[in-house]
C-alpha cells in the first residue's frame, strides 16, 4: 500500500469514530482539534473495532494527530505537562490491561423485511435515493463484493462497476466483473453473473426496471461508476459514505417494522447484502450453485456464509436420523 493510501485508511477510521460516537451530551464535531481524552477514548474504540492491540492502535493515534498539526494545531498529547503525564499513564494501562480484541462480531444478514421497508421509503423522483436504492438491489441479488460498489479506498478502484461492464435487456441484468480475488481462472477475461427482472415485484426491488431508471437518472459516460458519489458523476463513492448512507436508511426502515426502536445499524455493513443473497440461496439449491452465485473457487469459502441449520431443519434431521431403525422402533 502506497503512503498516500496508507494515509487515507487511517485518517478513514478516524471520522469513522466520530460519526459512531457522536451524541449531544458528548459530540464528535468538530472533531478538531482532539482533546487527549477524546484521544483515549479514541483508542479504546479503534481496539473494539477491528485494530489490534496497541502496536496496531499507536499507528492510528500518530495519524490522527499528524493529521490535527497539517491544521496547525498542537500534538494533544504533549500539549501540557499534565495532557503528556495523563497520556503517558493511559498508554502504560493499556498496554498492560486492555485486552486485545482479535474477532469482530460478524454483519448481520439484511432481512426482507428491511429491504421492502426500504423500496417503499423510495422515493422514484429523488435522484440520490434511487441511486441508492439501486446499489442495494444490485448488491443483494447478485451477492457481489462491496467493493465493486463502493471501495476502500479512492485508490483501489480496479473492481469498481462502470457502465460499460453492465447491460440492461427487457427480462435481465448482464454485470461483468473483472475480479481476481477468488477466481485466478478469471484473472485475464473476468466472469459474467446476471440478475433476473421481477416484473410483477415492487418497482424499487425489480433489478431491470429500477437500473434503467437510475441510468435515465445518471448517466453520463460508458466509462463512469455506475454508482458514484452524490454530485461528482466520475467520482466513485467510498466505503465510509456507502456504509454512514447505508445505516441511515436501514434506521428509518426499521421505524416500520417492529421492534424497531431497538434496531441497531452497526450491526449492518456493506457485506450484509452478500450474507443475505447467499443465505437465502443455502439449503434451498445445490452448494456448488450457491458457490458459483457467490464466484467462490472453493465451496468452503461459501460456508462462511451459511445461515446454519435452525430449529425446524434440526427438527428434521431427527427423523431422517431415526429412518435408519426397524420398523416399529
Amino acid at each position: 500500500m502506497d503512503r498516500a493510501a496508507r494515509n487515507s485508511s487511517l485518517r478513514t477510521k478516524l471520522l469513522r469514530w466520530a460519526c459512531d460516537t457522536d451524541c449531544p451530551l458528548r459530540p464528535s464535531f468538530p472533531i478538531f482539534p482532539i482533546s487527549v481524552d477524546k484521544l483515549c477514548e479514541y483508542a479504546l474504540w479503534l481496539n473494539d473495532n477491528g485494530v489490534n492491540g496497541w502496536a496496531s492502535v499507536k499507528n492510528y493515534i500518530a495519524a490522527a494527530m499528524a493529521w490535527q498539526k497539517e491544521r496547525s494545531l498542537n500534538d494533544s498529547r504533549y500539549a501540557s505537562t499534565q495532557a503528556e503525564a495523563f497520556y503517558d499513564h493511559f498508554r502504560s494501562r493499556f498496554k498492560s490491561g486492555v485486552p486485545v480484541k482479535r474477532k469482530r462480531e460478524a454483519k448481520l444478514a439484511i432481512t426482507t423485511g428491511l429491504m421492502e421497508a426500504m423500496a417503499l421509503l423510495t422515493n422514484p423522483n429523488d435522484k440520490t435515493a434511487v441511486g441508492e436504492m439501486a446499489s442495494y438491489v444490485v448488491l443483494y441479488f447478485a451477492s457481489i463484493r462491496i467493493g465493486h460498489v463502493a471501495p476502500q479506498s479512492r485508490n483501489k478502484q480496479q473492481h469498481v462497476l462502470l457502465w460499460r461492464n453492465i447491460i440492461i435487456s427487457e427480462d435481465e441484468v448482464f454485470i461483468y466483473l473483472f475480479s481476481t480475488k477468488t477466481l485466478p481462472s478469471a484473472a485475464n477475461d473476468g466472469w459474467w453473473t446476471t440478475i433476473a427482472a421481477r416484473p410483477l415485484g415492487h418497482f424499487m426491488l425489480d433489478p431491470v426496471r429500477l437500473l434503467r431508471r437510475w441510468r435515465t437518472l445518471s448517466f453520463v459516460s460508458h466509462a463512469q461508476p455506475v454508482f458514484h458519489a452524490v454530485g461528482a458523476p466520475m467520482l466513485v463513492v467510498t466505503r465510509l459514505n456507502f456504509t454512514s448512507t447505508l445505516r441511515r436508511r436501514l434506521t428509518a426502515a426499521a421505524r416500520l417494522l417492529p421492534h424497531g426502536r431497538a434496531f441497531n445499524a452497526a450491526a449492518f455493513a456493506g457485506i450484509s447484502f452478500r450474507r443475505s443473497g447467499l443465505q437465502a440461496l443455502w439449503g434451498k439449491v445445490p452448494a456448488q450453485q450457491v458457490a458459483d452465485h457467490a464466484g467462490h473457487k472453493q465451496i468452503s469459502s461459501t460456508m462462511a456464509y451459511a445461515a446454519g441449520a435452525n430449529i425446524e431443519a434440526r427438527r428434521a434431521d431427527t427423523h431422517i436420523i431415526a429412518s435408519a431403525f426397524a420398523a416399529g422402533f
